[in-house]
């Protein structure tokens, strides 16, 4: 599912608000490598995290790479408790 097309279509909305609860998702730009415009972006490559607490620090990106025409989504979880 295309999360840029939220507006447009009920089932992402759906289920943004199913996950949100315990999912939330940690990339939210384009993440296809050839070509970007508008009218051809698409954000389908995400990585979803459950937050435990407030100790819980997350850093996501996109890589630049010529694998493939998606960039690779990676993401660090921190966690620092006192």
């Amino acid at each position: 599912m295309d999360l840029l097309n939220i507006e447009s279509h009920k089932h992402i909305a759906e289920l943004l608000n199913m996950f949100a609860s315990s999912l939330i998702p940690t990339i939210n730009k384009p993440s296809r490598r050839v070509c970007i415009t508008h009218s051809t972006t698409t954000l389908i490559d995400n990585i979803y995290v459950k937050f435990y607490d407030f100790h819980t620090t997350v850093k996501s990106a996109s890589l630049m790479t010529d694998i493939s025409d998606h960039l690779p989504a990676v993401c660090f979880i921190f966690y620092n408790k006192p």
